[in-house]
């Protein structure tokens, strides 16, 4: 079978999703020297409007690389990069060292960051699991583009997303310091309405967490070991007490 050539200079390797009137295509710039990869999204019949003022207002993206008209088609190229998406590293139970799941969390609200004037249709889509890899080498990780059909969106979408994405890099453990265990359960009550106050909070946060982290680290062993008897079983007396007192609230009400 003949690949499929897109304006005579994609050419499409694979097929990364597809649904009516949207796919997500994994190719090759056949025009680069390099013979670089790229994704293309590709959208039809009643996605094509919509879609073309999306991209039309898109700015600053470094990944973003052009948009065109294909044989009814729109189309939009983003750069691709492959790694292992964040579900495949950070599951329950993943053994991860404390330094590289905070760099994550870094990466992850500078992401929300730096798209939050992103139509909200590209920002969400970007934080959606598969879109999320997670790479070998100094980078760390990053997204692709994959800008499929998620409904209607605003930007509190992309605050929700995010805290989804990090409760999975800072799942609560049991070494995982209170610190951290109180700011994700703060982040995931959605206070906040905005990735610019959500990246403020985490500044502040971060240092606190690194400092709780390094305190459990430098314990000997057996010290160590009945710290965290201590903090776990504080936390889960403090987390008790916290839902009788919301339902004691609402039989009130």
């Amino acid at each position: 079978m003949e690949a499929l050539l897109i304006r005579e200079r994609y050419k499409v390797i694979s097929v990364l999703y597809a649904e009516q009137d949207y796919a997500a295509l994994q190719a090759v710039d056949i025009q680069d020297r390099e013979k670089t990869t790229c994704l293309l999204n590709v959208y039809e019949g009643d996605l094509l409007k919509p879609y073309l003022r999306c991209f039309y207002e898109l700015r600053n993206c470094s990944d973003y690389q052009e948009m065109f008209v294909w044989e009814n088609h729109l189309v939009t190229v983003f750069s691709y990069r492959e790694g292992m998406n964040i579900d495949q590293v950070f599951y329950r139970g993943a053994q991860l060292d404390w330094q590289l799941r905070l760099a994550v969390a870094q990466t992850l609200f500078h992401q929300a960051l730096a798209t939050w004037d992103y139509p909200p249709e590209i920002s969400c889509a970007a934080l959606l699991s598969e879109n999320i890899q997670i790479l070998q080498d100094e980078q760390l990780m990053a997204v692709n583009y994959a800008v499929r059909p998620l409904g209607e969106l605003d930007r509190r979408e992309l605050l929700l997303l995010l805290a989804d994405q990090v409760k999975k890099v800072l799942i609560e453990r049991w070494d995982s310091p209170l610190e951290e265990r109180q700011f994700v359960r703060e982040l995931c009550r959605g206070a906040e309405t905005s990735a610019v106050a959500v990246y403020g909070k985490w500044a502040a946060a971060e240092p606190v967490i690194r400092e709780a982290y390094e305190k459990i680290e430098q314990k000997p062993t057996l010290s160590r070991g009945l710290y965290l008897v201590f903090l776990n079983a504080k936390d889960w007396f403090k987390q008790r007490m916290a839902k009788r007192k919301e339902q004691k609230g609402g039989r009130a009400q």
